[in-house]
C-alpha cells in the first residue's frame, strides 16, 4: 500500500522543489557570484566570441566594485556586479572581465608567461594520456605492472627554471604509484624513475624518462652499477621489490651514473626473510626501518 503513494507524492515534492529560487539574492557588493551570475558569465563570453568548447576556463570570481564604491554604498542602493574570468585559449592566459548589468564584456587582458592552476579536467587527461602512452607502458611493464587500472598518478607543475618550453607550454611532470595492495595511503608505494612530461595545452604526452632506478635490473644497465660483486644486486623501493634483509657494503658504496654526475650511494646486499621490524646500520647515520625489504 506504502508503494503505490509515491507517484502521488513525488509530483507534490517535485513542483515544490522547482518553486524554490534557485539563488539568494545579492545583499552586499562584495558577496560571491551566484551559479546564475556564473552562468551568464560564460553565456556572454561565448556571445562575444572569446570563448569556444577548447577554452579553458579556469576560474570564474567577482570582480571586486573600487574599495570606495563599497565603502559609500548604503543599503537597499544597487549593486554594480561584474565577473573576472580567468582564460586559457591558444596558449596564451586571458584575464577577462564581464560586465553582468550590461551583459557584455568589459575587458579583456592577455598575460603572457602566467598560468593559471591546473584544472580537474586537466588533472584527468593527464593521467589518461599519460598511462596510455606505450613509452609509459613499456616502463611500468619492465616494473612488473601490467594492470594499469591499479595505478594512481600525480600531474605535478615542473616551476620555473627559465626554459623555453615553461614559457611557451602548459607543462605538467606525471609519475605513478602501485595501489595494488594499498588500503589507505595511495602514495605508499612510488613507481620510481618514470615519469612523463604532458602539455596541458594541446593534450600530448611530450616525453617520458625512463631512468635505470627503479628497474631491478643491472644487466640492462651495466654502467650503472659499477662495483658489484656477482650476488649483490641494487634494492630499489618499488613493487616486486620482495620481503629481504639488506645489508650495508661500505666497500661497494659506488654506485654511480655515467661519469660522477651523481654522488656516490650505499650498496645494499639481500640475505633472506626480513620481519617487519627490523632495522638496520646505515654507517654513523644511526638506524633506519625497513618495512617489505624498503628501506624507510
Amino acid at each position: 500500500m506504502e508503494a503505490h503513494q509515491h507517484p502521488r507524492i513525488l509530483p507534490v515534492v517535485m513542483l515544490a522543489i522547482l518553486s524554490l529560487p534557485s539563488y539568494g539574492a545579492v545583499r552586499h557588493p562584495l558577496d560571491a557570484l551566484e551559479a546564475s551570475e556564473i552562468t551568464a558569465t560564460t553565456d556572454i563570453l561565448r556571445s562575444a566570441g572569446e570563448i569556444d568548447d577548447k577554452t579553458l576556463i579556469a576560474s570564474i570570481t567577482l570582480e571586486e566594485p573600487p574599495k570606495a564604491d563599497v565603502l559609500a554604498w548604503k543599503a537597499g542602493e544597487p549593486i554594480m556586479r561584474r565577473a573576472k574570468a580567468v582564460l586559457r585559449r591558444r596558449s596564451t592566459t586571458v584575464e577577462a572581465v564581464v560586465d553582468l548589468d550590461a551583459g557584455k564584456v568589459a575587458s579583456l587582458k592577455e598575460i603572457p608567461g602566467a598560468q593559471p592552476f591546473v584544472t580537474l579536467t586537466e588533472v584527468l587527461t593527464a593521467i589518461e594520456i599519460t598511462t596510455a602512452d606505450p613509452r609509459m607502458q613499456v616502463g611500468l611493464r619492465k616494473r612488473g605492472i601490467t594492470d594499469f587500472e591499479k595505478l594512481f598518478c600525480a600531474p605535478r607543475t615542473v616551476g620555473n627554471f627559465g626554459t623555453e618550453a615553461e614559457r611557451t607550454k602548459r607543462i605538467v611532470k606525471v609519475d605513478c604509484f602501485d595501489i595494488r595492495d594499498v588500503k589507505t595511503d595511495v602514495f605508499a608505494n612510488p613507481i620510481e624513475g618514470l615519469f612523463a612530461t604532458v602539455d596541458l595545452d594541446r593534450n600530448v604526452v611530450l616525453d617520458v624518462r625512463d631512468l635505470p632506478w627503479g628497474v631491478d635490473s643491472r644487466e640492462e644497465h651495466p654502467s650503472t652499477f659499477r662495483g658489484l660483486g656477482s650476488d649483490s644486486r641494487r634494492i630499489h623501493r618499488m613493487a616486486g621489490t620482495g620481503r629481504e634483509r639488506l645489508r650495508w657494503l661500505p666497500g661497494h658504496a659506488d654506485l654511480t651514473e655515467g661519469e660522477g654526475d651523481r654522488e656516490a650511494q650505499p650498496i645494499w646486499r639481500s640475505e633472506g626473510p626480513i620481519e617487519r621490524d627490523h632495522h638496520l646500520q646505515t654507517g654513523t647515520e644511526g638506524k633506519q626501518p625497513i618495512e617489505d625489504g624498503v628501506v624507510v
